[in-house]
């Protein structure tokens, strides 16, 4: 039996610069939707990725997008995913959505390690304090 990884061999490459750079890629998007008008948003990261042990073949990237004020989880996710496909169609990101009562009530309770994605001192804008993040 001959067995052909080569397919499987060609995703892990195509994957690995995202475990490489995930805070960079997670950081320009939140620019990106920040510019749009959407200061409120955070970026929660979490999973294997935080203790270094995520792997292209056998892990995905776990991010909770906190939903801002106004906007509920199911708008934010139609908007999010929309853009972010244009942008990265082939990405080992696992988007969970979610609004501050489901972080609190849910995902806090079996999630203990986060990390927020904060946009650099650069980034901020004097005319526009909530730019940047929390």
């Amino acid at each position: 039996m001959d067995l052909n990884l080569e397919p499987y061999i060609q995703t892990v490459r195509e994957l690995k610069p995202y475990f490489e750079n995930w805070e960079e890629i997670l950081r320009e998007f939140l620019r990106l939707w920040i510019s749009k008008g959407y200061p409120g948003v955070k970026l929660l990261v979490f999973g294997s990725i935080l203790s270094g042990k995520a792997h292209p073949a056998l892990s995905d990237i776990d991010v909770l997008i906190l939903a801002p004020e106004g906007l509920s989880p199911a708008e934010i996710r139609r908007l999010w995913l929309s853009e972010f496909r244009k942008r990265h169609p082939f990405h080992p990101f696992e988007f969970h959505f979610a609004d501050s009562e489901l972080l609190k009530n849910w995902y806090s309770r079996f999630v203990k390690d986060w990390h927020e994605i904060r946009l650099d001192k650069e980034d901020r804008s004097e005319n526009n304090p909530d730019r940047g993040g929390p």
